[in-house]
């Protein structure tokens, strides 16, 4: 999710550091791959907000900057170890886009009984004016975090129907509105 932030943010072609099995094909036109990587090389620009990923596993996190560094987005984006559930917002307003934990797996559910509350009450406290998008299979997300969402957006992780459930942090109770 980050690296394709970034990947916007910085307006860069997805692959544009990379090479394509394509290119060793009888007839490629070298040089006129050439010149759609210049002028895609032309429009990346420098991306006008922070970017910031985080995950609790050192593992994920040290694949995430491979992948990165990789991707040509390693120069804009900062990762960290952190539980989510010990972080702050590190600006007034933001976005923040994750995929918290689902719930495939039946051992997970008494973790997420008490997590999704936990998770919500940070996202509570600590992100009010942000915009908060989480992706996720469990349709019970919401009510277990105990936040309403104002979109639901259907979409696939892989073969899992799933939702991207987006919430409008606000300061106290949306009770009423």
């Amino acid at each position: 999710i980050a690296i394709e932030a970034a990947l916007i943010a910085k307006h860069q072609a997805p692959g544009l550091y990379r090479r394509f099995g394509f290119e060793k094909l009888q007839g490629f036109k070298a040089d006129v791959w050439s010149k759609i990587k210049q002028q895609a090389l032309a429009e990346v620009i420098a991306p006008v907000a922070s970017l910031q990923a985080a995950d609790v596993d050192r593992q994920v996190i040290k694949a995430a900057l491979g992948n990165a560094h990789q991707a040509g987005v390693d120069d804009v984006l900062a990762f960290k170890v952190q539980d989510v559930t010990k972080t702050t917002a590190a600006a007034a307003t933001g976005v923040m886009v994750s995929n918290p934990p689902y719930g495939i797996r039946l051992e997970d559910e008494h973790f997420l009984r008490g997590f999704y509350p936990q998770l919500g009450g940070v996202l509570k406290q600590q992100f009010h004016g942000w915009q908060v998008a989480l992706i996720s299979a469990d349709m019970g997300l919401p009510s277990g975090l105990r936040l309403k969402p104002a979109r639901k957006i259907p979409l696939f992780n892989g073969k899992l129907d799933c939702r991207l459930f987006v919430f409008k942090m606000v300061q106290g109770s949306n009770r009423g509105e």
